[in-house]
């Protein structure tokens, strides 16, 4: 299945695991924003990460993860 074929509800779930897949390759490869399910290890300051588990982006303020944005 090509990620350009249009979800259904047949193929829904392969389908996003595909978009993901590419949008987490493209974000981590551009240095945006990676797709984490936990904080980073030995985060910079300002890294941004989006959080799997809470479902918000966040960012290593030098002391913690915070919310990325509102």
């Amino acid at each position: 299945m090509s990620l350009f074929v249009p979800p259904t509800a047949t193929n829904m779930s392969e389908w996003v695991r595909k978009a993901a897949s590419a949008l987490n390759s493209l974000l981590t490869a551009r240095n945006v924003m990676e797709v984490l399910d936990t904080a980073p290890a030995n985060p910079a300051v300002g890294r941004f990460y989006f959080d799997t588990t809470l479902v918000k982006p966040r960012v290593w303020d030098g002391t913690a993860c915070v919310a990325g944005w509102p």
